[in-house]
């Protein structure tokens, strides 16, 4: 007994000595972070949010995890640290949307942007998007286009709100089991960089009638993967089409020219409304 008792003292030592070794490599991490944040003397009003670096930083991670700790426990995990350190040098708010599925939309964002961060319960997609346009926000997390009440990602392709875009997708982890309904995206002023698996979304308006299937086909005979083509409801601009592509594609990417090229005479307007790193899946 006395044997027994010895052993589980020298694990629990040794499980407080790690502790302690986590904490001060934690501690280090930060010191870095504030040096690295320092030197990118960063623009005032500028976010202290990289989505696509952090995606690269966790499919970095999930390659190399160890056999003991779960690849969903992993990304909970590292999603904390992320936000801890991007919170102590400039902290900015979460506007989420709340009037649908509002306790699964709270619990994406915070999954995604930490437990501690400061969140604006947002009763419209408008409420939200405008949070950020009046800096009460840096970001608002938004649903799924198929799963919102209105084409709000109609605001994106206007003037008055260019500046903003779909930087990520929500939750970056997911199971094979996970319920596509308890996905969002997430819009922010933050730039876009390929992570070398990404999705892009553009808006597109047609001068005449266009079936989806259509427009579909004339992106494919350009050699775009197109993965999904919404059309906008309840305005009056009845050809107006929000399309998702496979890849990180631009406005001057070769397709998209010779696309806009063939169809100058039916195309109203295009602009690239976001993109996101593919997510990851994990084991259930």
């Amino acid at each position: 007994m006395a044997a027994s008792r010895e052993s589980v003292d020298s694990l629990l030592s040794q499980i407080d000595e790690i502790d302690a070794s986590i904490l001060k490599a934690l501690d280090h991490r930060f010191q870095i972070s504030e040096k690295l944040y320092t030197a990118r003397r960063l623009p005032k009003g500028t976010l202290s949010y990289a989505p696509d670096r952090e995606a690269l930083s966790l499919r970095r991670l999930l390659r190399q995890k160890q056999k003991f700790i779960r690849s969903q426990a992993l990304v909970r995990i590292w999603r904390e640290i992320i936000s801890a350190g991007a919170r102590m040098y400039r902290p900015f708010n979460i506007a989420v949307y709340t009037k649908e599925r509002g306790h699964d939309m709270m619990d994406l964002a915070k999954n995604y942007f930490g437990s501690d961060g400061c969140y604006l319960s947002c009763i419209s997609t408008s409420q939200a998007i405008q949070k950020i346009s009046s800096k009460g926000a840096g970001v608002a997390v938004l649903p799924l286009f198929e799963q919102s009440e209105d084409s709000w990602w109609t605001a994106l392709s206007s003037p008055e709100h260019k500046h903003l875009a779909i930087v990520a997708r929500l939750p970056f982890g997911k199971t094979k089991n996970y319920l596509h309904s308890n996905e969002a995206f997430v819009v922010g002023t933050v730039p876009s960089e390929p992570t070398g698996l990404d999705k892009s979304l553009f808006a597109v308006e047609m001068s005449c009638q266009t079936s989806m299937a259509s427009l579909k086909k004339l992106l494919e005979d350009v050699g775009f993967t197109v993965d999904g083509v919404w059309p906008a409801y309840n305005l009056s601009r009845i050809y107006l089409f929000a399309i998702e592509l496979n890849g990180y594609v631009t406005m001057d990417d070769d397709r998209m020219v010779l696309f806009q090229a063939r169809h100058k005479n039916n195309i109203q307007m295009m602009r690239r409304i976001g993109g996101y790193a593919v997510q990851e899946e994990l084991e259930d």
